[in-house]
């Protein structure tokens, strides 16, 4: 009995040290595989920031290819094509993408000299953009185009959307449908790319101000209403957009931003005029500023990124009329005065020009100035009619985007 208790002992201790021998290997073995993981996942990882640093050099360079002020058109849909007359649209196929229209053609018509009152076919007005989209086009199809601006604010550039064109012909709704619109899906795609850019070491700060120019006076259009708001002034010194007496607002969530829009809309300038029952007397202006700072391992900030992106709506641009009354009539003369002068501003920035372009003249373009010019990015959006009756003033506005451009 004493020698089977003395070997019952030896074996004891014998099968425990055994398991603390194997528990010695098993975290050995644990260990050297947990360091292999992360050996690879720091490779992995320095491997996707340098394509991403690789990714943003050459989506620069192809952004700079395209130039600095871009000009896109839209024709809206017609409500009813089988009893509406409607403008005879020829599109022109881009050249390099037969998918894609980068041309219009109107035809016109003239009096025949040789027989007073007769009508024979005019010159037709010719007008060519960067993409052209047609009453088949969807307002993805647009996000889908536009979505590299908004990529290039990420990136830290100053870029402006505008949304030009008379009242009823698509601007809002390009710009602001609910799920879809111009600022629903950016304000999806720059949250997902906070997300995105997170894992590979950026933090960003979104920060959000939505503002009016109304009558050549600038408000802030998430200022209570239970008093008449105060006009804002810009100061027009500095790179940076700085108001006087206004702060912009921390956006964390998208339901922020969401709730920002929302209080907007309900604020701004509309009037019943002869082409909408709800028409926007004023220009809209969401304006988000995005901040990104990397670090390294130390916690020192070894890369900074300043981007603004300002998403533009502005008032519909058809000839003012006396007849819808005295208040509409001087708010449409202020519209298409402030709507001139923006062209002329963005069409010396076409040519090439940066010293003495005047921004101060109106509150619009002293708004946007630090956005506007070298280095920064400008969009273009002309909005049109495909009615008949509408002709004119759709020639107007692709007139007026073929100036810009």
């Amino acid at each position: 009995l004493d020698l089977s208790s003395e070997r019952i002992q030896t074996l004891e201790e014998k099968n425990k040290a055994v398991q603390l021998e194997c528990e010695k290997r098993v975290q050995e073995i644990e260990l050297a595989a947990q360091k292999k993981i992360d050996e690879e996942t720091k490779a992995l990882r320095d491997r996707l920031i340098k394509e991403e640093e690789k990714r943003h050099k050459l989506f620069e360079q192809v952004q700079e290819l395209k130039g600095n002020i871009r000009v896109m058109c839209r024709i809206k849909p017609p409500s009813d094509p089988e009893s509406e007359a409607l403008i005879k649209f020829n599109p022109k196929v881009s050249e390099l993408d037969e998918d894609k229209i980068d041309g219009l053609s109107i035809p016109t018509e003239r009096e025949d000299f040789r027989e007073p009152g007769k009508m024979i076919p005019g010159k037709p007005k010719e007008f060519n953009f960067e993409r052209v989209f047609d009453d088949h086009c969807t307002n993805k199809d647009v996000f889908d185009e536009i979505s590299q601006l908004v990529q290039s604010v990420m990136d830290g550039k100053k870029v402006c959307i505008f949304c030009y064109g008379q009242t009823g012909s698509g601007k809002t709704y390009t710009m602001s449908r609910p799920g879809d619109g111009i600022i629903p899906r950016t304000q999806d795609m720059i949250f997902s790319e906070v997300d995105r850019l997170k894992a590979l070491g950026w933090e960003y700060t979104v920060e959000g101000s939505y503002l009016e120019v109304y009558q050549d006076k600038l408000y802030d259009l998430l200022a209570s209403r239970s008093a008449k708001p105060e006009p804002l002034t810009v100061d027009p010194i500095g790179d940076e957009l700085n108001i006087k007496g206004h702060s912009f607002t921390l956006l964390q969530e998208e339901k922020d931003l969401d709730e920002m829009v929302r209080t907007a809309d309900s604020n701004r300038h509309t009037a019943a005029t002869a082409m909408n029952d709800r028409s926007s007397r004023s220009h809209s202006i969401l304006v988000l500023k995005i901040r990104g700072t990397k670090k390294n391992e130390d916690g020192e900030v070894v890369k900074t990124r300043k981007g603004t992106l300002n998403l533009i709506d502005l008032a519909g641009s058809e000839s003012p009329d006396k007849a819808r009354g005295e208040q509409i009539y001087k708010e449409g003369v202020e519209i298409n005065s402030s709507l001139s002068y923006l062209r002329t501003v963005l069409s010396s920035l076409g040519q090439g020009k940066t010293e003495g372009v005047d921004f101060r003249s109106y509150t619009l373009t002293q708004l946007l100035r630090p956005s506007l010019g070298k280095g920064c990015r400008t969009l273009m959006f002309v909005m049109v009619s495909p009615l008949k009756e509408n002709e004119n003033e759709t020639i107007r506005s692709l007139e007026f985007a073929r100036d810009v451009s």
